[in-house]
């Protein structure tokens, strides 16, 4: 089973796994201590972290360390667990499309409170600028997010302007 599965999103048939079964049950397994509403929560936000770090189609070192921290700091995630989960996010955000992408982005919405959904923006905006430049595909991703979860855009913008300094656009 996929991350992507186990949010309730189907993947085609003639669609390998994207990760290897043994990670998903080292994941599964991982996350049973958390009530399967909030692992769903924890599994998007890896999701949409994931979808920003990949926007310019690689994912570095840095921004792998900022999702890690970011997500133990959000979750009560070890850093096991946390790598765990962002392996398998990152396997999935390399395969789907932009219609997945919503619908994590929905699932989020609906999982988290408004509280979470703008903690997330932030959170978006520091993987992005983990490396010190946000570059112009980072930056329209998050922006696609925040309006996919919700957010009014003049939130977004604050939160956009607090970074102001790397984008790269």
């Amino acid at each position: 089973m996929s991350i992507l599965s186990w949010l309730g999103l189907k993947r085609g048939k003639s669609e390998a796994p994207a990760v290897d079964p043994a990670q998903i049950d080292r994941i599964a397994a991982a996350m049973q201590a958390l009530e399967p509403e909030v692992a769903r929560y924890v599994a998007a936000f890896a999701y949409l972290l994931s979808r920003v770090a990949y926007a310019d189609g690689v994912i570095s070192r840095v921004e792998t360390n900022r999702m890690n921290s970011i997500l133990r700091d959000f979750s009560d995630l070890t850093l096991g667990q946390a790598d765990l989960a962002l392996q398998l996010t990152r396997h999935e955000t390399f395969s789907a499309d932009a219609s997945v992408h919503r619908q994590v982005s929905a699932i989020f919405a609906r999982l988290s409170t408004e509280k979470q959904r703008e903690d997330l923006l932030g959170c978006l905006y520091a993987v992005a600028a983990a490396d010190e430049v946000v570059h112009g595909v980072e930056d329209e991703t998050v922006m696609a997010i925040g309006e996919e979860i919700g957010l009014p855009n003049e939130f977004v913008q604050k939160v956009r302007e607090a970074y102001a300094r790397f984008l790269k656009v």
